[in-house]
């Protein structure tokens, strides 16, 4: 038997309850100041199919209903209560740090499509560089365009397309009761940004903030 880690939360934050993956029953490992929460886990490691995923994902933001956590990466499973303990321990500081940090906030996912995106010039190795300069040049522009997304965050991070056919995708951090304001100003970049079209997900918890959480 080995134990599933789901996400990080501090102690004494409300009990743990609820079910994951296998139909166990959550329950938490604390040491010291932080809680990791987690169920057992038998037989072979979770393989990341989309199904699996979109279980994980449903368990997590039940989880971020009732505490304010770190999420961990899907599939990370530990020996025993033993390691998990050890691990609290040597990441203390770290989890502590980002707990508060986002803490009241949720993860916002907006991706930009561009309705007509440079074609690469495929005659030339320099007819195609230029293209793709062309575009991240573009991609610099949007996330000017995109400012008042940023007024409304604690913080962003914004992933530069490696290719015409890819989005740029960006992630806000968004207190929660700041979600409305956020998704009305998106609505509103979109209708003016003509080029491009604007997608909004979640919220979710804050995947994109949350560093390595296991190795």
């Amino acid at each position: 038997m080995s134990v599933l880690v789901y996400a990080i939360a501090q102690r004494g934050d409300s009990a743990v309850g609820g079910h994951g993956f296998q139909h166990q029953p959550l329950r938490g490992i604390r040491s010291d100041a932080l809680m990791a929460i987690v169920s057992d886990h038998e037989g072979a490691a979770l393989r990341p199919e989309v199904e699996t995923l979109w279980d994980y994902e449903r368990i997590v933001e039940r989880i971020a209903q009732a505490h304010a956590i770190v999420p961990v990466r899907f599939g990370s499973v530990m020996d025993d209560d033993e390691a998990v303990v050890e691990m609290l321990r040597s990441r203390r500081e770290h989890l502590l740090t980002v707990l508060e940090y986002t803490r009241g906030a949720v993860e916002l996912a907006v991706r930009a499509t561009w309705e007509q995106a440079p074609e690469p010039e495929h005659q030339t190795g320099t007819g195609y560089m230029r293209a793709r300069l062309q575009l991240r040049s573009r991609a610099r522009e949007v996330a000017g365009d995109l400012m008042p997304l940023g007024k409304l965050s604690r913080t962003s991070r914004c992933e530069l397309p490696a290719g015409p056919e890819q989005p740029m995708r960006c992630a806000y951090l968004v207190d929660r009761e700041l979600v409305e304001d956020f998704t009305t100003s998106l609505r509103r970049l979109d209708q003016q940004l003509r080029d491009l079209e604007l997608v909004c997900t979640g919220p979710w918890p804050p995947y994109s903030f949350a560093e390595a959480v296991l190795p």
